[in-house]
């Protein structure tokens, strides 16, 4: 518990300062599971706006990589009824590097969307963990 809590305060602190850096921010953390099915997950994902509309999303992934066979191969962001308003693309297994953070620039959002999900893919069974629903912190 230890471990979560202070996981879960310099996050907010790293969002805190990233908000008063260059836009406002929000970062989302999902509650500790005990399911381990070897697909990759979402860690934590920090929303940063930019500009009004378009946000820098940082993700934070774990995933049992294997080079040569199963890696976390991408991730999306989406809206809350499936579409998708961006992807990053992961090239190669990230197998010493766990958990690793990707960001992707100037995601386009609408000002009506308050929530995204962001939901990682596993480059041999597809999407198979849980998105993580973000709170989008329009200004």
């Amino acid at each position: 518990m230890r471990v979560v809590t202070a996981c879960l305060v310099a996050l907010v602190l790293a969002s805190c300062a990233a908000g008063g850096a260059g836009g406002i921010s929000t970062t989302a953390v999902p509650a500790p599971h005990a399911v381990d099915d070897g697909c990759p997950r979402v860690v934590a994902v920090e929303l940063t706006q930019v500009e009004p509309g378009r946000f820098d999303v940082s993700t934070t992934v774990r995933s049992v990589d294997v080079a040569g066979a199963s890696f976390a191969d991408a991730w999306e962001v989406r809206d809350l009824e499936g579409g998708v308003l961006g992807e990053r693309i992961l090239t190669h297994a990230h197998t010493n590097e766990q958990p690793f953070i990707r960001l992707l620039s100037g995601v386009a959002i609408a000002t009506d969307i308050a929530q995204v999900e962001v939901a990682v893919r596993d480059s041999v069974r597809g999407f198979c963990g849980p998105p993580l629903i973000v709170e989008v912190p329009h200004s």
